[in-house]
């Protein structure tokens, strides 16, 4: 009997108001079934920095209330909750997921590879990390979360997939300029193909999205997808038995030689 799991990318607006977000994703958590697995944008609930100058408009004050708000979501809709948030270590700042879990549980992931205008601002994390979710019928399925051009460095995704990730959540919050062109998708499918894993990702709701909030699966075939600047969620209920390990185990790492022309 396939094992299967409802997973959702929420694509929102994002403000620096963590409490209109916080509503913003609980209006969307609240259209979801009970043991669904929940992914919303890169700072989706603090506001996304861009810089150091946006990191005054990040209202630390009231994130600990907006949290709490998508807790109380959380908790009721028996939902599992990825959320991209900033958060504060002292006199740093680390860009941030947060897994809010319905047994009351918290994980946080820091960001690894920061964008370029982040480096200096934000302090970057030093461990990737997988969290083991709980879901009925489907027993422990364990996720890896990676955060927006983190799809850009295929190293840790293939070290997240080796160590046992069946879900790739991708939390992401990529706007650019009108004809920009971006290689986001492609790279979420290549991660996604690669690894023989799904891959949920969430953008932000705009415009000049730079890639569509999206479940890809193990084959890199986009299975569900919602694009633009409304809210909306992109969702399937995936089949676990899909997922392999046909690629890892065939690879053959060759040292590299130097060659000279004679």
């Amino acid at each position: 009997m396939p094992r299967s799991v409802y997973v959702a990318a929420l694509q929102t607006p994002v403000t620096f108001d963590p409490m209109q977000n916080a509503r913003q994703i609980v209006e969307l958590v609240e259209q979801l079934p009970q043991g669904a697995i929940a992914v919303a944008p890169e700072g989706g609930l603090s506001g996304y920095v861009d810089g150091r100058d946006d990191l005054a408009m990040v209202r630390f004050d009231d994130l600990p209330i907006a949290l709490a708000e998508l807790q109380r979501a959380v908790d009721s809709c028996g939902v599992t909750l990825f959320v991209g948030t900033y958060l504060s270590r002292g006199t740093d700042i680390a860009n941030s997921v947060v897994c809010l879990s319905p047994t009351g549980g918290m994980v946080v992931y820091e960001k690894v590879n920061l964008a370029q205008a982040e480096r200096g601002t934000i302090r970057p994390g030093s461990d990737l990390i997988t969290v083991d979710v709980p879901v009925a019928g489907s027993g422990i399925v364990r996720v890896a979360p990676q955060l927006c051009r983190e799809v850009r460095f295929p190293e840790p995704w293939r070290r997240l997939a080796e160590d046992g990730a069946s879900i790739f959540v991708h939390l992401n919050n990529a706007v650019g300029h009108d004809g920009e062109f971006s290689p986001f998708l492609a790279h979420l499918q290549s991660r996604a193909a690669e690894n023989q894993r799904f891959l949920v990702s969430a953008n932000v709701a705009a415009r000049a999205q730079r890639s569509p909030s999206v479940v890809i699966d193990p084959t890199g075939r986009v299975i569900a997808s919602v694009e633009g600047d409304s809210s909306g969620i992109a969702a399937f209920e995936i089949d676990l038995d899909e997922i392999s390990n046909h690629y890892l185990d065939q690879r053959v790492l060759a040292r590299t030689v130097e060659r000279r022309v004679p």
